[in-house]
């Protein structure tokens, strides 16, 4: 049902606003800052910051477990992409604020996903509601007519990233959330990062080096610990 229970409108609300700066943060993001990088920021933040939210609405303490497993995650991450070899400055770029900014903008929905007692797709429709209606009033002087002379190589990658990259899922990741919680529900995100690289092995034939296995192995301990 789409109906919303009249105590969950603000914070339904709140979940919209900062999914809508989460989705201009990420784009703003990618144009100055680095995909790469940009896609492990959030991925790890995301979880940290939903830890602290938690506590700080709980009036609670990490509990070492946490702690630990939200460490062994960064570490995981931190290995399988060799951060060694990378260049500091690309690290440390003025674009990857907005990867931080976007990365705790998601954690907040993961907070608001498990209090709002809402089914996980009307959830879902409701948060991308004001980003598609906002997208569409600052695209009123672009020709949208363009994308319809664009072949299968635009539209089949379109429809799969908003099929199974958007609806699929974000419903999913949201209805786990409100069964496990923000917190055990968020730590998935920490293993984008390998399964990105994972798939990219399987599907792409491209090469899977030992710090992939490495790092994924000690993300994935991380996840297990928080999720005992």
């Amino acid at each position: 049902s789409l109906k919303v229970p009249k105590k969950d409108r603000l914070l339904l609300l709140f979940a919209a606003l900062s999914m809508t700066m989460y989705q201009w943060t990420l784009f703003k993001g990618l144009a100055v800052g680095y995909a790469g990088v940009g896609g492990v920021i959030v991925t790890t933040v995301c979880p940290i910051m939903t830890n602290i939210f938690e506590n700080i609405r709980e009036k609670t303490i990490a509990q070492p477990k946490e702690l630990i497993g939200l460490a062994l995650g960064c570490i995981g991450t931190a290995i399988l992409l060799q951060v060694w070899s990378l260049n500091i400055e690309l690290l440390f770029s003025s674009g990857n604020i907005y990867f931080l900014v976007g990365g705790a903008l998601w954690a907040g929905v993961n907070v608001v996903a498990h209090k709002c007692k809402l089914d996980a797709i009307a959830f879902t429709f409701y948060i991308f509601l004001p980003g598609i209606v906002l997208g569409g009033f600052l695209s009123r002087h672009t020709d949208l007519w363009v994308p319809l002379t664009l072949g299968r190589s635009f539209w089949l990658p379109l429809l799969y990233i908003v099929s199974f990259g958007t609806v699929i899922a974000t419903s999913w990741n949201f209805k786990g959330i409100s069964l496990l919680g923000a917190k055990k529900g968020s730590s998935f995100t920490l293993l984008i990062p390998s399964l990105a690289l994972i798939l990219g092995w399987v599907i792409l034939k491209e090469p899977l080096n030992p710090f992939v296995v490495v790092g994924g192995g000690i993300t994935l301990a991380g996840v297990y610990i928080l999720n005992r």
